[in-house]
């Protein structure tokens, strides 16, 4: 947080406008800071949340976020030059809708024969896998 703005703490949207009227000429920008309220979550939605940690969806795209290849991705991969030096020179939201598209595969056969091989087969033309649109002159 840049120590340029004056911190302005609010705990209401009344605070908020109140302080707004009385200071907004005074200053090009502030940092609101606000604090988390508790219990905002309705049962059902706590109930979803504690489902989703428990069997593993709520974290099963943390490695995707984090870039992370499978093992078996990127064994495909480093088995061909030509695509693994065109996966390390997409840009990092392409290869992080790739993967994700990997790891939804519901059975075995569709993510490995099909979405890993048609990855790493169109990776190695330069070409995006699961992608709508291609950058100019590929695919």
């Amino acid at each position: 947080m840049s120590d340029r703005y004056d911190r302005v703490p609010v705990a209401s949207r009344e605070q908020w406008r109140a302080w707004l009227t009385g200071h907004h000429a005074e200053t090009d920008g502030v940092w609101v800071v606000t604090h988390k309220r508790e219990g905002l979550v309705a049962p059902a939605g706590r109930a979803a949340v504690d489902r989703a940690k428990g069997d593993g969806t709520w974290t099963a795209l943390d490695d995707v976020e984090r870039l992370v290849e499978p093992s078996d991705l990127a064994q495909a991969i480093d088995a061909d030059a030509d695509a693994r030096r065109h996966w390390d020179a997409f840009p990092p939201s392409t290869r992080r809708g790739i993967l994700e598209w990997i790891l939804s595969a519901k059975r075995p056969a569709t993510r490995h024969h099909k979405r890993i091989g048609e990855t790493v087969e169109l990776a190695a033309q330069d070409i995006r896998a699961n992608q709508w649109r291609q950058p100019e002159g590929r695919g």
